[in-house]
């Protein structure tokens, strides 16, 4: 949800879709939400000729609804591509006329990549993941925040920790590391300084039944982490790519190489 001083502006949901997509029965249910007077006016309509051609290359449908202080009008897209569904809607008073900015906006509209890889920026950091990884859970706490990322096979966590000059009066780069990403006496050694500001390593099974033992913990068997140091920003920041299987080292080298802090 977008807002000025006055009030919302702007609203954009979005979810993937599993099985037939039906922007009509969506609309019904929007429709149904609202209270009476609301839900009369709540319908849908054609897209002007600006708003169709900047989404072009989505099935989409226009849709209005009046209130007596405010009105909405929007559009539900669906790329069949990737099989998202987004529903967007412009706020305003019922006087108001339509924005000359909202099709520069509507063009400006991806639901997915071409380039393989989804950009997140949220406060401080930017990361790049590939796209097949879905946003899992997110902590953004005062100090740290972390996003975890998965698919069906491995899992991504970043971090983010600040002030790391706090912190690295308290701790060395490795104990903090230990301490926050659950390492165990045994695994903590895995963590070696690959140069001055940045700690790596690889933990894996050392035998078949360590790796039964990480199974019946439900725990991955297989993990690569880096914490680095961002000294010019005061940050400390790392990756932790984990599996079933044996890690993907240029895959890890990536991520940690696109994940950054921009302020």
């Amino acid at each position: 949800m977008l807002e000025t001083e006055s009030g919302p502006v702007m609203e954009i949901k979005w979810n993937s879709v599993k099985g037939r997509f039906s922007p009509k029965a969506h609309l019904r249910r929007l429709a149904a939400l609202q209270h009476r007077k609301l839900r009369k006016s709540f319908g849908n309509q054609p897209l002007p000729a600006d708003w169709a051609e900047a989404v072009a290359r989505f099935d989409a449908t226009g849709f209005l609804w009046q209130a007596k202080s405010v009105a909405g009008r929007g559009i539900i897209t669906y790329c069949r591509h990737c099989r998202t569904a987004a529903l967007i809607q412009f706020l305003s008073t019922p006087s108001d006329r339509t924005d000359p900015r909202i099709r520069k906006l509507l063009a400006s509209f991806r639901d997915h990549s071409d380039s393989g890889v989804v950009t997140w920026s949220i406060f401080d950091i930017q990361a790049e993941v590939p796209d097949h990884f879905r946003l899992k859970s997110h902590r953004l706490d005062a100090g740290e925040f972390e996003l975890v990322f998965s698919n069906k096979k491995q899992q991504i966590t970043m971090h983010r920790w600040s002030p790391a000059a706090i912190l690295l009066q308290r701790y060395k780069l490795e104990e903090l590391a230990q301490s926050r990403l659950d390492l165990d006496a045994k695994q903590a050694p895995a963590l070696k300084s690959r140069e001055p500001g940045i700690v790596e390593g690889d933990i894996h099974p050392s035998s078949r039944w360590s790796l039964w033992q990480y199974r019946l913990q439900r725990k991955p068997p297989y993990r690569c982490i880096r914490v680095w140091h961002a000294a010019e920003k005061n940050r400390i920041l790392s990756v932790q790519l984990a599996g079933k299987s044996m890690i993907d080292r240029d895959l890890f080298t990536m991520v940690c190489n696109r994940y950054e802090v921009l302020a």
